[in-house]
């Protein structure tokens, strides 16, 4: 029965909401409240997982470690990965010649602290079969069969990778998860 009281209250807390907490409360890291919740409305085939929604509706952006030297910065307004990594007209052209090319549907969700686009960035794949899947790629990496691993199956598995990161190099620490090209090839699925 619910009471309402608040042991009920942080039963019914989700993942998300716990990892934002963890973060929210972790040394040099700052999660900045939701203005207002946006639409965010991804190409007609994709899909924008539930916990993607849910981190868009309780933040407009998260910072961590960003004094370190691999700090991070969490977008929540999403901007398609391709042109800001491969160009617009590369991404026009693997759009147009490869519709099922995983890049086509892959989004910024975060980006190294220096915001570049040389930098490092982690992109969430919103294909139906993947969505939520989240990869660590650069502007020389980005489409590259072996080069894109994947660094959580999810949001919060992503956010928790990011978090216990301290500041490190990604390269150091990465999950053994795979490849974002592995899903489907010998085995592997999503989860």
């Amino acid at each position: 029965m619910n009471t309402g009281g608040p042991t009920d209250a942080v039963t019914h807390m989700t993942l998300m909401t716990h990892v934002i907490a963890a973060i929210s409360a972790s040394p040099g890291c700052e999660v900045t409240a939701a203005r207002s919740h946006t639409g965010f409305q991804p190409q007609a085939d994709l899909v924008e997982p539930a916990q993607l929604r849910e981190l868009r509706a309780a933040c407009s952006r998260i910072r961590l470690h960003t004094e370190s030297e691999h700090g991070w910065v969490v977008h929540t307004s999403l901007v398609h990965a391709g042109p800001v990594l491969l160009g617009e007209p590369t991404a026009s052209q693997i759009h147009a010649e490869s519709p099922e090319d995983l890049t086509n549907g892959c989004y910024v969700l975060a980006t190294d602290a220096s915001c570049t686009a040389a930098g490092f960035h982690v992109v969430v794949d919103l294909h139906p079969d993947r969505a939520g899947h989240c990869y660590l790629t650069s502007w020389d990496t980005f489409g590259l069969v072996g080069e894109m691993p994947t660094v959580g199956n999810d949001i919060a598995q992503t956010l928790i990778w990011l978090l216990t990161l301290g500041g490190g190099n990604p390269l150091e620490a990465l999950p053994l998860r795979g490849d974002a090209y592995d899903f489907g090839r010998s085995g592997h699925t999503a989860g």
